[in-house]
């Protein structure tokens, strides 16, 4: 059974060869705490190897929950995207 994905890619232009997006989705139905780090500190030691020295990704500016816990790991809110709505609304 799948639980999560993460995913890590990067742009191959050499000025920013050291910047990867990392994609970080676990089912609803999962909710239990360790999923979520587990995947993000996979993601740090997955891409450490390949010379990615920042992670950039991207979350809705109303996922609280995710906002806190990347924060916790060390992300900081560099940009905020508009009209982005919650569903049904």
């Amino acid at each position: 059974m799948i639980v999560g994905r993460l995913s890590i890619a990067r742009d191959p232009h050499p000025a920013s060869r050291h910047v990867a997006d990392l994609g970080l989705m676990v089912a609803a139905d999962r909710t239990a705490p360790g999923y979520r780090p587990a995947l993000l500190d996979a993601g740090g030691r997955l891409g450490a190897p390949a010379g990615v020295r920042k992670l950039e990704l991207h979350v809705f500016p109303h996922n609280e929950p995710a906002i806190l816990l990347y924060e916790r790991f060390g992300f900081v809110r560099e940009g905020y995207r508009k009209a982005h709505y919650r569903r049904g609304r």
